[in-house]
């Protein structure tokens, strides 16, 4: 009995790899709820099989381990959904409430057999079956979601918040410098989610709704879904990401800027690592997040030693609607996320209907239409509140008017004019990363 409590205690530390220093889950919301539910599990077992003399929980990695449950949050309900976790899932409510005892002291809920209609996996119920001895762990406090932002240093992954009451409502986003490592990893440095009343309206979809035999072999990255093709990121004279872990390991997260106060959190970094392009001589992405005026800008700044082409992307599993050649809107029936977008050199958009693994989204592609050596395109997203309504109202009607920058319908492609005109790609072709570490 002592051999395979050693040896449970010695592997499963091999789980807490999974995460960084700073606490971010590498593997997403999803595996969280697998991989941190067994270990919570394991660590009930050891704790009482030891006679209550060995606490897994007092690792400090295990203690931000289980605290990402409470930290990643942009609301309650409402976390980001990268690499292959699945776009609408969100923390179990058993494993964070065992969380929520070993550090917080949360008074237990009564445990009630399921039901049929709850489901007959008994495993899942489980964790409701601990002992009322679940150990408190002393020292470990945080405020969880009712902190403006949480900035995962280390990992390079930022989420904002529109308040501190972790209502849920308003504004909110996460925006990934990093964050990429193991199986479950997408080429997608520089992604992000952007919700409104925790309705995610725009940016990564998530991963797959099912494996298959290419899901963890060479050809995983000719998705869409999983390569950068799928994300909110720029194509770079036709090349997409490499792959994103590689390039991690090669550059680090290289972030040039950053500022953080209660009006408004911006962070300026380096995407230029994630590009196999022999002719970019750099390449940044600029997020700001505006509480106040409930407004996110995401301005992309691309150098070319040589004319190239260059594209940006929106992407999103909700309805779009363009209401201009360079504007348009986000909405699931409850919210909607207006967006403008501008740039310094004539551009136009586009939106495809694309499926991959059994998830349908749209990705709107914003093209420049001349090969450029320097260029800057900018997305402003634009919330629900007064003032964010009237600039909505104002762009919408003069956006093509106001912007040299924006071409005439006249020489504009399809989809840009202020009809919902989608072009549908129901099985596109598996693109390859064009370039690699």
């Amino acid at each position: 009995r002592k051999f395979f409590a050693n040896k449970a205690i010695y592997y499963s530390k091999n789980y807490l790899n999974s995460f960084s220093s700073d606490g971010y889950g590498f593997e997403g919301v999803g595996y969280w709820n697998y991989g941190f539910g067994n270990y919570a599990l394991l660590r009930q077992t050891l704790y009482d099989g030891t006679n209550r003399t060995y606490d897994s929980f007092t690792d400090s990695k295990a203690s931000l381990a289980a605290l990402f449950s409470k930290e990643f949050g942009m609301g309650p309900g409402n976390a980001a959904n990268f690499g292959d976790c699945h776009f609408d899932v969100f923390f179990d409510s058993v494993t964070v409430r065992i969380v929520s005892m070993s550090f917080l002291q949360v008074p237990e809920a009564s445990f009630q057999v399921p039901n049929r209609a709850e489901g007959l996996n008994l495993a899942y119920h489980l964790p409701k079956l601990l002992s009322q001895n679940t150990p408190f762990v002393s020292g470990v406090t945080t405020t969880g979601m009712y902190a403006l932002r949480r900035f995962y240093n280390t990992s390079g992954v930022l989420v904002v918040r529109p308040n501190s009451y972790a209502d849920g409502k308003g504004l909110a986003a996460t925006i990934k410098l990093g964050g990429n490592k193991g199986g479950h990893s997408h080429n997608d440095i520089g992604s992000y989610v952007i919700s409104s009343n925790s309705n995610k309206l725009t940016g990564d979809v998530g991963g797959p709704q099912f494996y298959d035999g290419d899901t963890f072999n060479d050809q995983r990255y000719d998705s869409p879904l999983m390569n950068s093709y799928g994300h909110p990121v720029p194509v770079v004279n036709g090349r997409l990401q490499s792959e994103a872990a590689k390039v991690l390991r090669n550059y680090g997260v290289n972030i040039k800027s950053k500022s953080f106060s209660n009006d408004t959190d911006s962070i300026l970094f380096n995407l230029k690592g994630a590009y196999a392009e022999p002719y970019l001589k750099s390449l940044t992405r600029n997020f700001v997040y505006s509480r106040k005026d409930a407004l996110i800008t995401i301005t992309d700044s691309v150098n070319f030693s040589t004319p190239c082409r260059f594209e940006d992307a929106l992407i999103s599993k909700k309805q779009w609607t363009f209401t201009g050649a360079s504007s348009g809107y986000f909405s699931d029936g409850n919210d909607t996320l207006h967006v403008e977008v501008s740039s310094d050199a004539p551009f136009t958009m586009n939106a495809t209907i694309l499926n991959s693994y059994n998830v349908t989204f749209t990705r709107i592609g914003i093209y420049l239409l001349k090969s450029v050596t320097a260029a800057e395109v900018t997305v402003s997203f634009i919330g629900n509140s007064p003032q964010a309504s009237q600039m909505a109202e104002l762009s919408s009607s003069t956006s093509s008017q106001s912007n040299p920058s924006f071409p005439p319908k006249s020489q504009t492609k399809t989809g840009n004019n202020a009809t919902n005109n989608v072009g549908v790609q129901k099985s596109p072709p598996r693109l390859r990363v064009l370039g690699g570490n």
